[in-house]
């Protein structure tokens, strides 16, 4: 029997969406049931306060507890549709809400902003008016443009297909130059070279077993005994990134620097001017390596690299001297 028509009668027999959709309906908890063991995980704060309580009974009476994870540019300049789930209470049009960014510490005001809710907008992508079909499509178009990480597929069937694709830089070796960049004031230069984080270290971080929330000490202790890092290096960390949490890190490896304080806090004070919006979110997941080369034009990197240059206005030739500063 052929691959092709075991294939065709599982279809027929079995189609996958039915399956899957059973599935979730026999298998997954409801909210009301999964929020009571999950809380820990969905909130930072205090277990025993009033909001911690909210998620864990589902409580729509309660202050409103949601959590954004994409935000997507409006076609106004400067505003942008927060994209996530409540969890908690109901958010409405005219709402007051506080925003605790990446960087906020329950207690503190550090990251915290207080703004309104300027509309709420609920986004679906099945169509149940045929004629309203190309405003889906129109409407899936534009997904796609707002954010390269999604990638929306039209099959033969006609169904539309939304799948989050992410597609990043990484780094497999010590890098071969190094890079010189210019402060805003023109005084001071930096020196730049990237290189692979030891084995382990990156999944250490995402699972919290290090990072920048940790006392400098046990993360010293941590990158010495199980990494191999100098124990200076280690209190000389700059950030974790993007965002202050990922898997990413910049350490300084200066010596005899002045004013390196002042150029350090100038990150910290564009990143809090801006409400985070000068730095772009990116979410790290399950990574597999393209191992073809980008510099290729018909390789799979080269075409993805070119398809979202193409998509953010750059220019398809990739020149590195154009980003390297002069002496």
């Amino acid at each position: 029997m052929s691959k092709a028509l075991v294939k065709w009668v599982m279809q027929l027999r079995l189609p996958a969406s039915s399956a899957l959709l059973e599935m979730i309906i026999c298998h997954l908890p409801s909210p009301a049931t999964a929020q009571k063991y999950m809380v820990e995980n969905l909130y930072e704060g205090p277990l025993d306060d009033q909001y911690a309580a909210v998620i864990r009974n589902c409580d729509p009476g309660g202050p409103l507890m949601l959590y954004v994870s994409k935000m997507i540019p409006a076609s106004d300049k400067g505003q942008f549709f927060a994209f996530g789930r409540v969890f908690a209470g109901k958010v409405a049009m005219g709402m007051k809400v506080q925003i605790m960014g990446p960087n906020y510490v329950p207690g503190g005001k550090k990251d915290l902003y207080t703004k309104s809710v300027q509309r709420t907008v609920i986004w679906m992508v099945q169509c149940k008016v045929a004629s309203d079909l190309p405003k889906l499509v129109e409407g899936l178009k534009r997904l796609a443009k707002s954010d390269p990480m999604v990638l929306c597929m039209i099959e033969e069937s006609g169904e539309h297909i939304i799948a989050v694709v992410s597609f990043h830089e990484t780094v497999l070796e010590k890098s071969v130059c190094t890079e010189m960049s210019k402060s805003p004031t023109k005084h001071n230069h930096l020196y730049f070279e990237a290189r692979p984080l030891e084995e382990g270290l990156a999944e250490a971080i995402d699972d919290g077993r290090s990072g920048p929330r940790d006392d400098p000490k046990v993360r010293s202790n941590v990158l010495a005994e199980e990494f191999g890092w100098d124990k200076d290096l280690t209190k000389k960390i700059w950030c974790f990134g993007p965002e202050t949490t990922s898997p990413n890190m910049v350490v300084d490896m200066c010596k005899g620097v002045q004013y390196w304080n002042e150029i350090k806090d100038s990150h910290g004070t564009l990143h809090a001017a801006t409400s985070g919006q000068a730095f772009r979110p990116c979410v790290f997941d399950h990574w597999e390596m393209l191992n073809s080369d980008p510099d290729e034009a018909s390789s799979q990197a080269g075409i993805i690299v070119s398809e979202v240059r193409k998509r953010k206005g750059l220019k398809n030739q990739i020149t590195l001297s154009e980003y390297e500063d002069k002496l």
